[in-house]
């Protein structure tokens, strides 16, 4: 019947491989030659298992899965809805032909020049050909294409010249574009497909992706024939979890993120002198917001752009710097043009010569900014140059103290077909990084690029213009990456082009900080001298940017916690509607409010209203409270609530009813180890119902890859709420992390209450009322042991005070 095993079913010129239940591989190839080699994409393919049932059936094969029945008739033809048609569990089917318009949506390379005249609506098609969302569709190309050309450089004046994008769609006429602008506009103006789809199925070609061979790590062609074909079909119905884990187990898991990234990041083009920075730092630590991250912009080079030799005139003492970094916990990244040399790099010669380089035959060329370039000829796809390229003229830099680096660009390819030169790159920055700082957590800021990207954090999304809707489609961004696996998505907040020169409307500066604040990446970003540090602005924005940045501060326990999760399960941080709610019919329609996690809901204010006054949000079914007054709100899933639109106070969000929820204060450093801990109980919809749920904090040291080997922490908060008392048990459940606080203060805290009076060791605890015939109550307990079980009991003033006791 096969010359395989129930594992991998060969018949004739078909090979069917099951690996997941709801992952199948389908390989067609007419000269039957198959290939067990990872690709790009499919990088960590796991090894076949058994299908459910393999049996004949008239003229064909079926195979069986939990998932799904695939149907193959007998023929070496390729795959056609004739010979080849999957049967999803729970109703639809699938063939080669099928046009599935449910999909919901992936993300494109970048939202560079994207303005309110090219805002993406909707989704294209999917279909059983490979949708290609890499660089290529950079809208940084419309110049080029501007010109009838794909790709190369301008060569003649036409009427686009000097002309940005979003004048040539305001005052040209689409019909008279040259058709690579025309096309390249129609791509952008929708999103590509991603993973999750209403239809419950998807179909990933992998047919040309090149290979990865695992003798050398390096590139490999196909050997398969033309016209051959190299299919994952993955089956879920609504099951969108189980398909991102999936996809996790083909092509890669995200790395943990250091924590020290889930605080505040800053950013500015021009970046500042030395002098500059330092007061920079000094200036945050005034204002009470101190930096994680500090982004250097293009002028630490020497040589404009490019190159990796500090600029003296700017940075004159640059290991002085980043010592002074150091001492204050800040983090760093330099900005990186990487597809040129300066000929004046004090290391040029050198790589050359590594690289293998005939500077008889090479010539540099005079660059944008009048200095001598070497670019051309090196290549992302000759490993030799990438050798010495990563050793002679990166790891210098980064030994001097740099945590990873920011790539605004890409070294191009030389012959290798079918492979995306931005996701080749960031898989090379990454994979180097691995090898030769191996105690470090590799880390790279770059475009996104398709499929399998997802691997190599952080998703920069480029230089949006700072518009009402250009933010709102920031978020719908962020969400739609989620389904190509990408969870450490970082904005420019505030937006990149058109303020140069001038700050931001009030409004339109701290509604975008307050979404970066329920962002992955909190990544303030000035561009020219247009301000997004906090005190530039009003006294109601300085307030505003406080308390958000001090509720994302605050947050950081359970960011982290989730960022764990997306490590092992393949889930984004910020989850679509239909992620947590795939029952909700409307949460399929909205992209501006998303969840965090399973437990935290998001509803940033978006539209522009001066007072934001009339802004609303539909919740999810069920019971939420309010973040910011503590109302309890019993949603139908239809019906709009009006929101907390202050914009002295942090963005609106709300936590669900009934569940425990673990926070740190917010002025506590993010990349450490808090020693005090915010518990938060929230009661269930009503006191008659009893609740009961578990969190589980995830902690390691934050920095090193020593968690890989099993160093980390998790503790299990759990709760019960019943009609006469309240437990709060505290578990160890796995401790192998030297780092960890030997004893911790907790800060308990029992919301929507239904008794008017808790009590602590024979006193009252501290409470307030939180409306709605409910009260907040709050318990300060100190120099709790993290190595033991402990266990808390609130009992209401009418019954026995049991509190606090332990047992272990």
């Amino acid at each position: 019947m096969n010359n395989g095993s129930s594992h991998s079913i060969r018949r004739a010129c078909y090979r069917f491989s099951l690996l997941r239940d709801g992952l199948v591989r389908i390989e067609y190839s007419p000269t039957q030659v198959f290939e067990d080699r990872p690709s790009f994409v499919a990088l960590t393919r796991p090894e076949p298992v058994a299908f459910r049932a393999v049996r004949e059936e008239g003229a064909g094969l079926v195979l069986e899965s939990g998932r799904m029945c695939i149907r193959c008739v007998d023929t070496n033809d390729a795959p056609s809805a004739s010979n080849l048609r999957i049967e999803i569990g729970g109703g639809g089917a699938w063939t080669p032909d099928t046009v599935d318009r449910q999909n919901l949506g992936g993300c494109h390379c970048s939202l560079d020049c994207v303005s309110d005249q090219i805002i993406p609506r909707g989704v294209h098609p999917a279909k059983a050909t490979l949708h290609d969302n890499g660089c290529q569709w950079s809208l940084w190309n419309f110049s080029w294409r501007a010109q009838g050309k794909k790709d190369g450089e301008i060569q003649a004046e036409n009427r686009y010249a000097g002309m940005s994008l979003r004048k040539i769609l305001l005052e040209t006429n689409e019909a008279e574009w040259p058709e690579p602008l025309r096309e390249l506009v129609h791509e952008r103006r929708k999103y590509p497909p991603g993973l999750l789809s209403r239809a419950g199925f998807f179909l990933l070609d992998d047919s040309k992706s090149p290979l990865i061979d695992p003798a050398t790590d390096w590139l490999a062609p196909r050997a398969s024939a033309e016209g051959a074909r190299d299919w994952y079909f993955f089956a879920y119905g609504s099951d969108f979890k189980g398909a991102l884990a999936d996809y996790r187990a083909l092509s890669g898991a995200m790395p943990m993120l250091p924590r020290y990234a889930l605080g505040l990041w800053y950013s500015r083009y021009p970046t500042f002198n030395q002098a500059g920075l330092v007061e920079t730092v000094e200036s945050f630590e005034r204002a009470g917001l101190p930096l994680s991250v500090l982004v250097l912009d293009l002028e630490w080079h020497r040589f404009g752009w490019n190159g990796w030799d500090w600029n003296p005139a700017h940075i004159p003492d640059p290991d002085a710097l980043l010592r002074f970094f150091r001492e204050r916990g800040i983090h760093t990244t330099l900005n990186l043009h990487p597809e040129s040399l300066p000929a004046g790099d004090s290391r040029a010669e050198a790589f050359l010569a590594a690289a293998g380089i005939d500077t008889t035959q090479v010539k540099p060329t005079v660059g944008e900014r009048n200095e001598a370039l070497y670019k051309g000829c090196y290549f992302s796809d000759d490993q030799r140059h990438m050798r010495a390229f990563m050793e002679v003229l990166h790891d210098p830099v980064k030994r001097q103290g740099i945590d990873f680096w920011w790539m605004d660009g890409l070294v191009e390819l030389r012959t290798t077909k079918h492979l995306d030169a931005q996701a080749w790159t960031n898989h090379l920055y990454h994979q180097h990084a691995r090898r030769a700082f191996p105690r470090e957590r590799p880390m790279v800021m770059a475009r996104s690029a398709g499929f399998g990207t997802h691997r190599y954090p952080f998703q920069f999304t480029g230089d949006s213009y700072c518009q009402w809707p250009v933010l709102k489609s920031s978020v719908e961004y962020l969400l739609r990456a989620g389904h190509v696996g990408q969870s450490y998505i970082t904005h420019d907040i505030g937006g990149h082009l058109g303020y140069s020169g001038q700050n931001l409307p009030d409004m339109l500066y701290l509604r975008w900080l307050q979404f970066g604040a329920l962002s992955p990446i909190c990544r303030l970003h000035s561009a020219g001298e247009s301000e997004r540090r906090p005190w530039k602005y009003s006294e109601a924005a300085q307030a505003g940017a406080r308390a958000s940045l001090s509720l994302r501060t605050s947050l950081v326990p359970y960011l982290y916690s989730l960022a764990r999760e997306s490590a092992e399960k393949g889930l984004p941080i910020c989850r679509s509607n239909f992620l947590e709610a795939p029952g909700w019919e409307k949460g399929f329609e909205i992209w501006d409010r998303y969840f965090i996690g399973d437990r935290l809901y998001a509803a940033p204010i978006l539209e522009e209203d001066e007072s934001g006054a009339g802004a609303t949000a539909i919740l999810p079914p069920g019971v939420w409270v309010c973040g910011l007054t503590g109302k309890r709100i019993e949603s139908d899933g239809a019906k709009p609530v009006a929101l907390e639109t202050d914009p002295t106070l942090a963005p609106p969000h709300f936590f669900k009813a009934g569940c425990v929820f673990v926070k740190q204060p917010g002025d506590q450093p993010a990349g450490a180890l808090p020693t005090l801990l915010e518990v938060h109980c929230h009661f269930p919809a009503r006191a008659e119902q009893g609740g009961e749920d578990v969190f589980e904090l995830y902690e390691d040291d934050g920095l090193s890859t020593a968690h890989e080997a099993g160093a980390f922490a998790t503790t299990a908060f759990a709760w019960k709420a019943g009609m006469d008392a309240v437990e709060l048990r505290v578990s160890p459940r796995h401790q192998a992390l030297p780092q960890l606080p030997a004893a911790r203060d907790y800060r308990i805290v029992l919301h929507g209450a239904p008794a008017a009076e808790y009590r602590v060791g024979g006193r009252p605890m501290e409470r307030v009322s939180s409306g709605d015939g409910a009260w907040l109550h709050t318990a300060h307990i100190r120099g709790m042991d993290t190595g033991r079980e402990q266990v808390f009991t609130f009992t209401a003033s009418e019954g026995a005070v049991v509190y606090p006791q332990y047992s272990s």
